[in-house]
């Protein structure tokens, strides 16, 4: 029952993000981490993690349009690849697993604990009655 329950109780929050892409690429990366490196060094950096075009649902996170950021700019993708990409909005729909995975242990560690108390329990009236 509780774990029915921290299913369906979180809901996966979209979320408006911005991203650096390859122009005509499917994978935005969207963690900001500082600039470029070389003479790249005023073009804003990004890394993993990254959100895929997608419809299908069961790819995860992922997101369904994007357009470019205006003003446009360019971006780098880590500290060297910084051809080609531009800077990106869009609506990230992150994995649901992420929003449920605290309460998901929460109720097996409470289940986990009810199950060795009960085995510690029986072990001690097995043993009085043993002496008895």
């Amino acid at each position: 029952m509780i774990l029915v329950i921290t299913i369906i109780l979180p809901d996966a929050k979209a979320q408006n993000l911005q991203g650096c892409g390859k122009v005509g690429s499917f994978t935005i990366y969207y963690q900001r981490n500082g600039f470029g490196s070389g003479l790249n060094f005023l073009l804003p950096r990004y890394d993993a993690p990254i959100s895929t075009l997608t419809t299908n649902t069961s790819i995860c996170p992922r997101f369904t349009s994007a357009t470019i950021a205006s003003p446009t700019t360019a971006c780098c993708i880590g500290g060297t690849d910084c051809t080609n990409n531009l800077v990106y909005n869009f609506t990230n729909i992150p994995c649901p697993i992420d929003d449920y995975a605290p309460l998901l242990f929460l109720s097996i560690g409470v289940a986990g604990f009810l199950v060795i108390r009960k085995k510690a329990l029986d072990f001690s009236k097995a043993s009085l009655t043993k002496y008895k």
